[in-house]
């Protein structure tokens, strides 16, 4: 029914009714003549770890209203309401379709540099932990753990720069010109948090190389203390073979 009142009262294109409907669909951003179309897949609070978990999220940007649709609860939704309040009471700004999709890319962003906050103390906690060998399969099994978080975010992130790019490069006559520098700074934020991503990834790979190494000289070592007690034991069987055989 919902899609039937978009189609009939919205004029809204065949191919977007068919994205909505399906789902899943590629991330995306689509000009049409009276609107524009973006596809988004966002992640709920436990998609973090289960990528099943992700939730379909579309846009349609008119001239003088907005329409969003998704599938599940989106908890972030009541934020965006509270900062398109905000900027309509303190900062004074005429509420346009335009700062409606600033304020949701700038909860996306939002939500995507708190996931790599809360990753750094756990990876410091890796790195600085407890390096024991009854310990290693605990650790490595978190780092496996976090390098997941990190692709997942890092998945969520980069279909965004680009739907950004977009908006930036093809939309520009129909946002104003201060939410498209505002979301261009989104996107230079963005960046930054890949990068950010791209190192705790390192840290990561290094402290999985250091395990393995400190793996290998335990492994060493307690070779070398059998090695050293079979040494013993044949020159005790040395000393008392030939009295044995008198």
């Amino acid at each position: 029914t919902d899609l039937s009142i978009l189609f009939s009262s919205f004029n809204v294109h065949d191919l977007t009714i068919s994205d909505i409907r399906e789902g899943n669909t590629e991330e995306k951003i689509e000009i049409f003549k009276h609107y524009t179309f973006i596809s988004m897949r966002l992640m709920c609070d436990e998609s973090i770890k289960e990528r099943d978990q992700d939730m379909d999220f579309n846009i349609l940007l008119f001239k003088d209203f907005v329409i969003t649709i998704h599938d599940k609860q989106w908890q972030s939704i009541t934020d965006i309401l509270g900062f398109v309040n905000l900027l309509c009471t303190n900062a004074g700004t005429v509420l346009t379709p335009d700062w409606v999709l600033f304020s949701v890319f700038i909860e996306l962003a939002q939500d995507a540099q708190y996931l790599v906050d809360g990753l750094e103390p756990e990876i410091n906690q890796i790195r600085m932990g407890s390096k024991s060998l009854d310990q290693m399969s605990d650790v490595m099994r978190r780092i496996f753990d976090m390098e997941f978080q990190i692709y997942t975010i890092s998945r969520f992130l980069k279909p965004k720069m680009n739907i950004l790019r977009t908006l930036k490069t093809k939309c520009g006559k129909r946002l104003s010109k201060i939410v498209v520098r505002l979301l261009s700074d989104i996107r230079d934020d963005s960046k930054e948090i890949s990068h950010d991503l791209e190192t705790l990834d390192h840290i990561l790979e290094r402290s999985q190389d250091t395990f393995l190494a400190l793996v290998n000289i335990e492994k060493s070592r307690e070779a070398n203390e059998m090695s050293n007690v079979m040494q013993r034991v044949s020159e005790i069987a040395l000393v008392f073979l030939p009295i044995q055989m008198i």
